[in-house]
């Protein structure tokens, strides 16, 4: 058993078949990313994808209160109960019935400053209402 073993391993994780691998994966990953392209266009490999298409969904303007969201229909407990959407979570409102409320608010496109006011009204401080409103249009609850 250790003779086959170590042939095994000498055959199966040589440096040259360990990084022939590698390049099957990324050469599959790059034609799947091509596969489902966005109509952007796609500039450097899949793994590695240019800054201006990485960050050209981020915001380039501050929100007023008089700028208007509206709910995306997107289900907010998706977000709520994952940990990697929920970091500084004690920043911002996480309960869910004020979440719920907030975006059944927003079904209806309606001012940032009267959802903060719905926010602080319930017992937020201005910045964790604002914090909730981010978080909401971070993860496509509100746009």
């Amino acid at each position: 058993m250790g003779a086959a073993g170590r042939e095994r391993a000498v055959n199966q994780f040589r440096w040259e078949r360990v990084i022939r691998r590698y390049e099957d994966l990324w050469t599959e990953q790059e034609r799947e990313a091509k596969a489902s392209q966005s109509t952007r266009p796609r500039i450097g490999p899949a793994t590695y994808p240019a800054p201006e298409l990485s960050f050209a969904d981020y915001p380039t303007v501050w929100l007023s209160d008089a700028d208007r969201v509206q709910a995306t229909g997107t289900a907010a407990d998706v977000f709520l109960g994952s940990p990697l959407t929920n970091f500084v979570g004690d920043r911002r409102c996480s309960d869910p019935k004020v979440i719920a409320t907030v975006l059944q608010m927003a079904a209806q496109s309606i001012p940032v400053g009267d959802l903060a006011t719905e926010l602080e009204r319930i017992g937020l401080t201005p910045t964790a209402a604002r914090a909730t409103i981010a978080w909401l249009l971070k993860y496509g609850l509100l746009r």
